[in-house]
C-alpha cells in the first residue's frame, strides 16, 4: 500500500544520501504512525546526530517520547526487564510523580519497588517532585 511505497521511497533516498534530514524525518513519522516505536527511535537518533545544536532539545524530547512508548509496549508484552531499562534510561526526563504512575503498570511487586527506589533516589538528588 501507500505506507509501504513511502517507506521504500524514503529508504531509497537514504541509501543514496544517508544524511538526508527530510527523508529521515518523514521515515520517523511513518514509523510512528505504524506504532513501530523502535524503528522510529532509531531513525530519530540518526536525525539527532545530524541536527544543529538548535534542534537538539526538540530531538531529545521526541526521543524521550519514543523511549516511553517502547517502555509502555514492553509492559503490554509483560517484558518488565525491558520496560524498566527503557524507563530508567529515560527517567531523568520525567517528574518523580510521573515515574510513580508508570510503576503502577507493572504487575510484579519487585518492579514497582525498583521504580520506587529510583524515584526516591531522584528526590534525594534534588529532582523536583
Amino acid at each position: 500500500g501507500f505506507v509501504d511505497r513511502a517507506l521504500e521511497a524514503f529508504n531509497e533516498v537514504l541509501r543514496l544520501d544517508p544524511k538526508n534530514e527530510y527523508a529521515l524525518l518523514n521515515l520517523q513519522k511513518l514509523h510512528e504512525e505504524q506504532h513501530q516505536w523502535t524503528e522510529a527511535y532509531d531513525t530519530r537518533q540518526r536525525l539527532s546526530t545530524l541536527a544543529a545544536n538548535d534542534g537538539r532539545p526538540q530531538s531529545q524530547a521526541i526521543l524521550a517520547f519514543l523511549e516511553n512508548e517502547i517502555g509502555l509496549e514492553a509492559i503490554r508484552r509483560k517484558d518488565h526487564t525491558e520496560a524498566i531499562r527503557r524507563f530508567e534510561a529515560n527517567a531523568h526526563r520525567f517528574e518523580p510523580k510521573t515515574l510513580r504512575a508508570r510503576a503502577e503498570g507493572f504487575d510484579r511487586p519487585i518492579f514497582k519497588e525498583r521504580i520506587a527506589r529510583y524515584v526516591d533516589r531522584c528526590l534525594a538528588d534534588g529532582h523536583p517532585s
